[in-house]
């Protein structure tokens, strides 16, 4: 939990209230004792002021991240330890014939978690070392952790046949605004550990959302056309060489998973031509192509060409949803909504794994996920 973050809450809220009554009784002293009505009426409306301020300060900064991440989603990563009865688990068979599992253990976990499903998860709750590796690729220097199968003890040693026949395919992880976390590089080591180059970009260069009250000023400095776009072709160029893996040449397959505002960068790179072979956009935040950037979200979501999954939460838009022309569109093309009307924006990256219906999303989430792109693989 944010300790840190609630004592500055009640140190700025004790002081808050010490102003205040302060200032009321400089006004009742002023009003009944000195008969200074003009120097009652400064102090009662600067009372007012304060209280003002007190009420909407905090609510300036969460209008600016509602507008990206509705209500009540927007508080730091919640990283919990899971209890005994985490058993519940996500797989599927892969194409290669080996099964693929990912739960809300392996993002709190990592390898601790992978491959003993649920037995491995109720009977250790000690994060595992992550697998991967932080770099800077790229004449952009653009921040990655890059998590190999080679990294992976148990995908190096224990391959199948059909895992060293397939074509060679990776994953693509885009964080939200909070930036990576090791939520997400777990999730990047398990897909590692099942025969995937599994990479995070950070457009961010290290800063998150959280610092910077002023959302749209903020997220606009990340544009598509000098960051995101640079960044994304690095992220591909370092796939080529260093793991050879080739959509162009080799007719490998890349997938894109995102998060909130990673759920933008997949719609935005697809719609610009980038070759996603498919995607899943958990909680996405599309419309910052409206709100942040002033162009047409809805255009740039028909000029999606892959199959695309999205997985809103209950309190995301309307037009992420079924029964909307957007959604017709991507179905058109292979991809789909699910809805997950219990769960608020957020739920998958930063949601509290503690609780059992957040776990229980999560897992389905991560089902749908793997599912998804193990059936555009093929």
């Amino acid at each position: 939990m944010d300790t840190n973050g609630q004592d500055k809450r009640k140190h700025n809220t004790g002081f808050v209230v010490k102003m205040i009554s302060s200032l009321r009784t400089k006004f009742m002293m002023s009003y009944c004792c000195n008969n200074n009505n003009a120097k009652a009426l400064l102090y009662l409306l600067s009372c007012l002021l304060l209280l003002w301020l007190a009420n909407n300060v905090s609510l300036i900064k969460q209008k600016h991240l509602t507008s990206c991440c509705p209500e009540g989603s927007w508080g730091r990563l919640v990283d919990q330890q899971p209890s005994s009865d985490v058993a519940s688990s996500s797989s599927t068979t892969s194409g290669a014939g080996t099964t693929m599992m990912i739960t809300a253990s392996n993002l709190l976990l990592g390898s601790a978690a992978a491959g003993g499903g649920a037995s491995a998860s109720a009977s250790n709750t000690t994060p595992g070392a992550l697998l991967g590796k932080q770099l800077l690729i790229g004449d952009t220097k653009t921040p990655v952790y890059y998590s190999s199968p080679s990294f992976s003890s148990s995908s190096s040693k224990d391959k199948s046949d059909g895992d060293k026949k397939k074509k060679k395919k990776a994953i693509v992880i885009i964080p939200d605004v909070w930036g990576p976390s090791d939520r997400l590089r777990r999730l990047a080591d398990t897909f590692s550990q099942h025969g995937y180059h599994a990479i995070i970009p950070d457009s961010f260069r290290g800063e998150t959302v959280d610092s910077h009250p002023n959302f749209v000023e903020w997220a606009g400095k990340f544009t598509f056309e000098h960051v995101v776009k640079k960044d994304l072709e690095a992220v591909l160029h370092y796939l080529e060489t260093e793991g050879k893996v080739s959509p162009a040449k080799g007719g490998d397959d890349i997938a894109i998973i995102g998060f909130c505002w990673g759920g933008w960068v997949i719609a935005k790179s697809a719609s610009e031509g980038f070759p996603w072979k498919c995607g899943v956009s958990m909680h996405p935040a599309t419309k910052l192509e409206s709100f942040v950037f002033k162009r047409d979200e809805t255009a740039m979501l028909e000029k999606v060409n892959m199959p695309l999954l999205l997985l809103p939460a209950g309190n995301d838009e309307a037009n992420l949803k079924p029964g909307s022309a957007i959604v017709e569109k991507l179905r058109e093309k292979g991809g789909d909504s699910i809805v997950f009307d219990r769960m608020v924006h957020g739920w998958v990256s930063r949601g509290d794994i503690g609780q059992v219906d957040v776990r229980e999303d999560i897992d389905k989430a991560l089902d749908l996920t793997v599912k998804f792109i193990e059936k555009n693989f093929g």
